[in-house]
Parts: C-alpha cells; structure tokens; sequence
C-alpha cells in the first residue's frame, strides 16, 4: 500500500518492496475472504461483504499494465481455494477465479491505464475515476458469475447474483483500494489526545450502533465522528475509520444486529441495504475530507509563503518598505527591514515617505503607479541626503481601498561615482589616443591622402599612420586583437615602435622589427596585431606593402572602372616572424586603400560589397575625403561593430 511504499514523497519503490506488498495483499484476500464466507448467512447463497476485491484492484494499480497477464491470473487462483471451501464444485470454482481476474483487469485498466505510476486520489476527479472503476469492475463480475450461477446453479442463483454483488463489490473497493493509492500528506499534526479521543468516539458509537438490539433508525449516529475526522484528521485515518465501521456492520449485520440486521429485514434485504450505506458513506466522506485536506493544504502554503516572505524581508540586504499610498501624493511607510533604516535613516518614527526622498523622485513614483499599478517598475531615486537608489516596487493585492505596495531599492551611489570616474578616465585614454593620429593629412602635388578612424568604445584597437619622407609616403593601418583601453594601449606601443623605424626603411624590415619590440607584451597578454604596412613612391607610383594577416588591402584603377584586392597568407604580429613583400604600382587616376576588419560589420561580411561600393564611389567623381567617409557612413547606427579604420592615397 502507499503508506508503506511511501511513492508520494517522491522516493523510488524497490522490486523487493512490491513483491512484500503483493504478498501481503494475497494473503489479506485469503484471510478476509476466509472471514467473508464464515459471516455468510445461510440464507444467502454467496457473503454479505466482499473486501477481497478492493485488494485485488489495489494490488493490480502498484504495477504496469503489463504485468496483469501475471497479477491478474495470481489472484484468480488465489481465490479459487475460497470457492471450493464456500461448497462450489470445482468447475464452477475455476470459473469463478477467471471471473474474479477478470474484474480485477477491468478495474486497473480504468484506474492506472497505460500510466506509469501508481494512481493519486487528491482531487474529486480522482474519486470520480475510483468510482467508475469500482462500479464498472464490480458490474463485470456481477454479469460474468450470473453467467456461470445460471448454467450451473439456475436462475434463481444468477439472479441473486446480480442483486448482491454489486453492491458489496464495489463497497470492497471503495473501502479497500485506496490505501493502495498515492494520498496527499496532510499538512500539520494533530495532538496525540485529539486523535485518541476521535478514535474512542468512533469505536463507541460504531458499536452503539451495529451491536445492539436496537430497532431506532439511528444509523446516521456513526457518521458524526467520521465527520469529526475528515475535518481535523488525515484520509488515510477517514479511509481506515470506515473500514472499520463497515466490517462491524457487516458482522453485526450478519448476526441479528443493528439496523441492517439480517434475522430482521431478511439477508437480501439487509445486505444490500448495508452495502449502499458503505457506498455511501465512503463517497461522501471521501470527498469531503479530500476537499479539506486540498484546502488545508493550500492554508498551510499561504502561511509558509508569509513567513518565507517576512523572513526575506526582515533579512534581505536590499532596502525594503511596505507603503500605503495616501490621497494624491502622499506615501507611509507602514514597515521597513534594517536595510532600508541603515540607508534612509529612522523611518519607524518618521513615516512620511517624503521625509526620505526627493520630491521628483516621489512624483516619478506616482506617475508609474498612475500609468498604471507599478508592478514590476524600476526607477532611479535620490535621498533627501543625496544618495541615489536603484528602486523597484510592485503592488500588493489588498482590499481596493487598501493600496499597498512593496518597494526595494539598493544604494548605488558608489557604483554611479566608480561610473563617473570610468568614463572620466576612459576620456582621457580617448583624448589621448586621438593626439596619437597625425594633426593632419600630407600635402603632396599629384597625391591625395584621406583617413578616417572610429572606435567602437571611446578608446579602440585600430590605429594608422601616414608620414612623408623625401619623395615617399609611408602609410600604416593596424587592428589589436579586442576592443577597449587594453587593445588602445597595445595599438599605441605599436604605432610607437613603428615610427621609431626611419622613413627609408624596407617595410619587411620595419615590421620585422617592431614584431622584435612589442612581441613580449602580445606574449605577455596573449594578443596579436594585424598590420598592413607599405612605402609609396611618389614619383614612380611603386608601391612595397607588407600585409601582416591584415587582408582588406585594395587598389582601385584608373577612377574605379576596376578594383583589385591584395592578399597574402602571411600571420599578424605575435603569431610569427616572417613575412613577404608584395610590389605595385599606382597610375595616375589610381588609389591605395587600407581598411581594418571591422568595415565588414557595415557591409554584411562580404568584401565583394566593398570592392562594388568602392568602384562606385570613386566614379562618382568626389574627393578621397568623401569616398572614405561614405564608406564608413553607417558606423554609428551599427549596434554591434568593432573598430573601424579607413585609409586612402590616390595618384591624381
């Protein structure tokens, strides 16, 4: 049974378990049905009362479905002894058994099903499913041992068959079968003395009632206790009351006693009478004491979820505070935890709400309650002493002329200050890296220079450098790994350590030795520099470039009627220590140009975007100032970009 595989507190049921309860059940049927048939009157041809049948249903819904081609056919044979000793011949005992396998498979099938666990009765639908199972099995066996009576026994036979067993039947399992099944625990204990004085007033009025000789109609006397239990008691305590009360019924019944007293109302008569009581008692008391439990179920709930919301608010860290709101603006504070004392100050003798914070900040309180009930609002407030609050709040569902609302807030006035000295600190990195660009662009005959830098923070990863020589330019675009302060400090080392090489200087020799400068702070930080960095000649238009895992290095022809894209294989700084020179040369009408990774954030990661917008713009004729600055149009409505640098030299 459930009381002792405890399944309803969640813990697995082991194979050793089971085989203990289907045991035990067995053995019950045996020796109840042996009690059923020695209480048998001699006028009726079968017993009065029949609880075998709650235990086979019982037994049947602790296991799958799929064992019921074993279960089904067990309790069968185990009932086949209590046919031969009830006088039945031995075909009819076989029968019978099958008969009885039979009902127990309808009743499961209707109660457990194709369900893997055992069957809860917690809600009235669960016993509306107990009833239908107990009335479909008990009809079942009724119309098949009416069958076998009148083929072996005649009509008679099978006609008291359809009128006793039914009843008695289906008594059996509303009786028996739900100790088998999974029963919500009732929430809080009752004293030992109230229990055991139910108990005595059960007992005597129980034997009041169906032990004597009394002829009074005073049947409903036993159901007052049981009333009593189902209000202050368990089920489970309802459930084994009226197992009691119906089998000293049935005794007493069965020997001339109490009001169903076979000697007086004859064996037919009494029995099903004393079996519509039992049905009935057990399904109004069913219902009532899970009707209870369910509710004192939910009343215990409601109380833990009270303390548990005190206890969070006596101890929570944050500030909190219980406010009624008054007429217009005007708030109390009705409670406050040590949080909000500590941040606000004395809010036990000063309840004004206005006496702790701003007046903006209560008016913004009011305007959110306005827009509607708060629920769930955050807002920014100040102290009355300058400190600003994180604040969130919600209502409270009260009587409607009860408007309360539960509000906490931390104290973020530190954190807004660290703020504050953050940005500060990240403008001056800002400002900084700014002086580090050149003040402003070459002015060389027959050349044009243009440039264009956006970080994605206020400091960024991407750097460039244009510087003029006697008769060459030497231009340099590069993109440290990351974004933030750390990549701006390693792009200013490396900018650095670049224009310390002199201007005459062979680009793979310039890049080789910078890599020997800033290659222990990349190792240090695990970071690396793409590079693109080449020398132009002005008189020939010779291009030697070194593209250090750069890539995005094109050469627009003659006015953009063509682009050609310059790629190596070669690994950025802190990766390696090699790399190759690649020689062009620019024509008059042709153009250079160096961009850093993050311009494909604005042209879909597709870099036949770029080479397509960049013919475009350089046929439109503008200057190289405007074709960067086109190309880079969309950088600030990107939300999530990385760094962008652009830079063009064009042979006019």
């Amino acid at each position: 049974m459930s009381f002792f595989l405890r399944e309803h507190e969640g813990r697995a049921i082991s194979g050793r378990a089971r085989r203990i309860v289907a045991g035990g059940s067995l053995l019950l049927i045996v020796l109840l049905g042996a009690l059923s048939l020695a209480t048998t009157p001699a006028s009726l041809a079968s017993s009065a009362w029949w609880p075998a049948a709650g235990i086979a249903l019982g037994l049947g819904v602790q296991f799958r479905a799929a064992r019921l081609w074993l279960l089904a056919p067990l309790v069968g044979a185990t009932t086949l002894p209590l046919a031969l000793i009830a006088g039945r011949p031995i075909a009819v005992a076989l029968a019978l058994a099958v008969v009885v396998a039979v009902e127990m498979a309808v009743g499961v099938l209707i109660l457990r099903g194709r369900s893997s666990r055992v069957p809860r009765l917690e809600r009235k639908a669960d016993v509306g499913r107990l009833l239908v199972a107990a009335v479909a099995s008990a009809l079942t066996f009724a119309i098949l041992a009416a069958l076998v009576d009148l083929v072996s026994a005649g009509p008679a036979a099978a006609l008291d068959r359809l009128i006793t067993a039914p009843s008695k039947h289906a008594a059996g399992v509303l009786l028996i079968t739900p100790l088998y099944l999974v029963i919500r625990r009732t929430r809080g204990r009752r004293s030992w003395w109230e229990t055991a004085l139910q108990f005595a007033a059960c007992a005597a009025v129980t034997f009041a009632v169906f032990l004597t000789d009394t002829t009074l109609p005073i049947t409903f006397l036993a159901l007052t206790p049981l009333a009593w239990a189902a209000i202050r008691l368990s089920t489970k305590t309802v459930i084994a009351q009226m197992l009691a009360i119906a089998a000293i019924a049935s005794y007493g019944s069965a020997s001339g006693h109490g009001p169903f007293s076979f000697e007086r109302l004859g064996a037919m008569t009494g029995s099903v009478m004393l079996q519509v009581f039992e049905l009935s008692m057990v399904c109004v008391f069913l219902v009532l004491s899970l009707t209870i439990s369910h509710e004192r179920s939910m009343t215990w709930m409601l109380h833990e979820s009270e303390e548990i919301f005190r206890r969070n608010f006596d101890t929570s860290v944050a500030g909190m505070l219980i406010l009624r709101r008054l007429d217009g603006d005007a708030w109390r504070i009705l409670r406050s935890n040590d949080a909000a004392r500590a941040i606000l100050g004395d809010t036990e003798h000063r309840r004004a709400l206005s006496d702790h914070l701003d007046e903006a900040s209560i008016q913004a309180l009011a305007t959110a309650v306005d827009a509607g009930d708060g629920s769930g609002t955050r807002l920014r407030a100040e102290t009355s002493s300058g400190r600003n609050l994180d604040v969130s709040f919600s209502h409270i569902d009260n009587d409607a002329s009860d408007r309360l609302y539960a509000l906490q807030f931390l104290d973020i006035t530190q954190i807004l200050q660290a703020r504050r000295l953050e940005h500060e600190e990240l403008e001056r990195a800002a400002e900084v890296q700014r002086a580090l660009a050149p003040l402003s662009l070459p002015s060389v005959p027959d050349w044009r220079f243009a440039a264009r830098s956006i970080p994605a923070r206020q400091v960024g990863g991407d750097f460039y450098d244009i510087r003029v020589f006697a008769g060459r330019a030497v231009v340099t675009v590069g993109d440290v790994m990351g974004k933030g302060i750390g990549s701006g400090m390693l792009a200013a080392s490396t900018r650095t350590a670049l224009r310390l090489q002199v201007g005459d200087e062979d680009p793979v020799d310039a890049v080789s030795r910078t890599a020997q400068l800033v290659d222990e702070d990349l190792g240090r930080v695990g970071a690396f520099v793409t590079l693109a960095h080449c020398t132009v000649e002005f008189t020939s238009g010779e291009v030697e470039l070194v593209d250090a895992g750069h890539g995005l290095i094109f050469i627009v022809r003659d006015h953009g009627r063509s682009v050609e894209r310059i790629a190596s294989t070669d690994l950025p700084l802190g990766l390696s220590e090699d790399w190759h020179p690649i020689a062009a040369r620019l024509e008059p009408g042709d153009s250079l140009v160096l961009l850093s990774d993050g311009i494909l954030d604005l042209w879909d990661d597709a870099v036949e975007n770029i080479e397509r917008e960049l013919g475009a713009l350089a046929q439109q004729g503008g200057t190289t100032q405007d074709i960067i600055d086109a190309l880079c149009a969309d950088a600030d409505a990107a939300a999530e970009r990385d760094d962008i640098t652009a830079v063009l030299v064009a042979r006019t």
